[in-house]
């Protein structure tokens, strides 16, 4: 695909995003990186998010296995740092975990 076609895509794509509602629109502005990082609930949703999904598959595992455990954050946390994973991606502004 040449650039021309590839900025003809973007700016179709950008007429499409004039048509969003306010609260979806902004993600297509120029400025959506600088407000996304300032938004302080994405890492809150996140984790509820993460915490409701591991509730249904721990749900969903006991009804379809016999012996099903489940660990807390920490126990995961512990494995992260003893298998060196903890290392691998880091967020910007947040520590990395020793």
């Amino acid at each position: 695909m040449k650039l021309s076609e590839k900025k003809h895509g973007w700016l179709e794509l950008l007429a499409r995003a004039d048509r969003l509602p306010n609260n979806k629109r902004w993600r297509f502005q120029p400025d959506a990186m600088d407000r996304f990082e300032g938004e302080s609930d994405f890492i809150d949703r996140q984790l509820t998010d993460t915490q409701y999904m591991s509730k249904i598959a721990s749900l969903y595992l006991t009804a379809v296995c016999t012996d099903v455990w489940t660990v807390n954050g920490s126990l995961t946390s512990m494995v992260r740092n003893w298998t060196g994973l903890a290392g691998l991606i880091s967020f910007k502004g947040q520590k990395k975990q020793k």
